[in-house]
């Protein structure tokens, strides 16, 4: 492929990978809560 050459090799950013998930899980619990608080 000649689209290899160009792009950087396939290397998965852990901290920010970390960063995201972190980011997701922190929002879910946070829509977890409020509907908890509600009625």
């Amino acid at each position: 492929m000649a689209s290899t050459k160009s792009r950087p090799r396939p290397e998965i950013d852990y901290a920010q990978l970390l960063k995201e998930m972190s980011r997701l899980d922190l929002a879910d619990r946070l829509l977890i809560n409020r509907k908890g608080d509600l009625p």
